[in-house]
C-alpha cells in the first residue's frame, strides 16, 4: 500500500507543479502583451488620472513580483477577478456556461460512440475491403480537418439552415428547466 500512496504523492505533487507553472506562464504572457489593460478598461477617451487610478484599483501599479503573489493567491482562492467586458465576476460567468460546456461535451462524447464503435467494428470485421477503405478515409479526413472549420460549418448547418441550436451562445431562460434560448 506504501508504494501506491508514495506513487499517489508524486502523482498529486507532479499536478501541483504543472498547474504551478501554467499559471505562472498565463500571468507573464498576459504582462508581455502590448497596451495597457488599465487603457482599455478605460477607454480612449479616459484622461492619465482616470487610467491611473483604474491602474491603482488593479494593482499594475505594483512591482512584478507583489503582482505574481496576488494573482497566485487570488488563484488558490478561485479568485479570477472581474471581466472587463461585463463587470461581473469571472467565476461567475465560467459557471454560467459551464452547464452548456458539459452538455456539449456529453452530446459529443456520446455521438463519437454512437458512430465510432459501429463504424470501427465494420472496419475490424472487414479488413482490406472497400468498407474498411472507406471507414478509413472518413477516420483521416476527420482527423485532418481544422476544427474551427468544422465548427463553423456545424454552426451554419444547426443554427442557421436548421434553426435547431442557437447561433452565438445560449441563455438559460428557466433554471429548472435549463432551456435554450439564442443570445
Amino acid at each position: 500500500m506504501s508504494g501506491f500512496l508514495g506513487y499517489l504523492l508524486q502523482r498529486l505533487l507532479g499536478v501541483m507543479v504543472t498547474i504551478l507553472f501554467v499559471a505562472i506562464t498565463i500571468f507573464l504572457m498576459v504582462r508581455i502583451l502590448p497596451g495597457d489593460p488599465a487603457r482599455v478598461i478605460a477607454g480612449v477617451l479616459a484622461s492619465d488620472q482616470q487610467v491611473a487610478e483604474i491602474r491603482s484599483q488593479l494593482g499594475l501599479d505594483k512591482p512584478l513580483w507583489t503582482q505574481a503573489g496576488i494573482f497566485l493567491d487570488d488563484l488558490a482562492h478561485g479568485n479570477l477577478g472581474i471581466s472587463a467586458r461585463t463587470s461581473d465576476p469571472v467565476t461567475s460567468e465560467i459557471m454560467a456556461r459551464l452547464p452548456y460546456t458539459a452538455l456539449l461535451a456529453v452530446v459529443s462524447l456520446m455521438l463519437a460512440v454512437a458512430v465510432g464503435l459501429p463504424l470501427g467494428a465494420l472496419a475490424a470485421a472487414r479488413a482490406g475491403s472497400l468498407a474498411d477503405l472507406a471507414v478509413s478515409a472518413l477516420v483521416l479526413f476527420g482527423i485532418s480537418m481544422p476544427v474551427y472549420w468544422l465548427g463553423l460549418m456545424l454552426i451554419i448547418l444547426f443554427s442557421i439552415q436548421l434553426r435547431w441550436l442557437p447561433a452565438a451562445g445560449g441563455t438559460v431562460v428557466h433554471a429548472e428547466t435549463a432551456t435554450f434560448r439564442g443570445g
